[in-house]
C-alpha cells in the first residue's frame, strides 16, 4: 500500500485527497438542509415538517419521512 493512495473495493486506486471530506454542520447549514429535504422530498417547510413529526402527524415507516427525519440532530 502506497501512503496518500486507497485502494477501492473494486480495485481501482485512487488519490486519498481525491475522497470526500466529512464535516461538521453549523445549526444554521443544519436547518437549511432539513429545510431543503422536507420541501423536496414532503412538499412542506422544515419547521411544518418538525412540527407534524413531533405531533405524529407522519408515518415514521415512509421512507422520505424517515429520511427527512434523520436531519432533525443537525437542526437542534
Amino acid at each position: 500500500m502506497v501512503p496518500g493512495r486507497c485502494e477501492m473495493a473494486t480495485g481501482a486506486v485512487t488519490d486519498a485527497a481525491d475522497e470526500p471530506r466529512a464535516r461538521e454542520l453549523t445549526r444554521e447549514e443544519g436547518q437549511r438542509l432539513l429545510d431543503q429535504r422536507a420541501r423536496r422530498f414532503l412538499g412542506i417547510s422544515g419547521a411544518e415538517f418538525r412540527r407534524r413529526y413531533a405531533a405524529g402527524e407522519l408515518d415514521p415507516d415512509d421512507d422520505h419521512v424517515l429520511g427527512v427525519a434523520l436531519l432533525l440532530p443537525l437542526a437542534d
